[in-house]
């Protein structure tokens, strides 16, 4: 599941179904992406905004 080998917090789970013992699925949740301009500009960021966050 790795994407980059980056130095932000991520966690990892298999998902498992407890009445056939089989996985059912994977979930991996990690921190945002620091600089993503669509994201920005929606909420009205500017780069000094966001550095001062």
């Amino acid at each position: 599941m790795p994407v980059s080998s980056g130095y932000c917090r991520r966690l990892r789970f298999l998902v498992f179904d407890n009445h056939t013992n089989k996985v059912m699925g994977l979930l991996g949740l990690g921190d945002p992406v620091f600089s993503l301009s669509a994201r920005d500009k929606c909420i009205g960021w500017t780069k000094e905004k966001r550095l001062t966050k």
